[in-house]
C-alpha cells in the first residue's frame, strides 16, 4: 500500500473529543498529529462512515478550547484516522 501522506507524523499523546450528531460525548486518545491530520485511539466501532465530517477538540484545554473540522479518511482496528478540513 502506497502511503499518501503529505506531511510528517510526529506521536503526541493528548485527550480529544470528536462531535457529531451521531456520537455520545467522548474522549479519545492520539496516536500522532501532523500539519494535514490526526490518528485517534477509537478501535473500529466509532460507528461513523468514512467521508464523515467531524468536530474536534482539545478535551484537556480548559478555557475555550477551539474546534477544528475533519474528515474521516481512515477506519483500522485501531482507531480512526482524521484529515483537518480549512474552512
Amino acid at each position: 500500500m502506497r502511503d499518501q501522506r503529505q506531511h510528517p507524523r510526529t506521536s503526541f499523546t493528548a485527550r480529544v473529543k470528536i462531535m457529531h450528531p451521531d456520537l455520545a460525548d467522548n474522549s479519545y486518545a492520539t496516536r500522532d498529529v501532523a500539519q494535514g491530520g490526526v490518528f485517534l485511539y477509537c478501535g473500529d466501532q466509532i460507528g461513523l462512515p468514512v467521508g464523515t465530517e467531524v468536530i474536534v477538540q482539545d478535551d484537556e484545554i480548559l478555557e475555550d478550547p477551539p474546534q477544528v473540522k475533519a474528515r474521516i479518511v481512515r477506519i483500522d482496528s485501531d482507531g480512526i484516522a482524521l484529515m483537518f478540513i480549512e474552512d
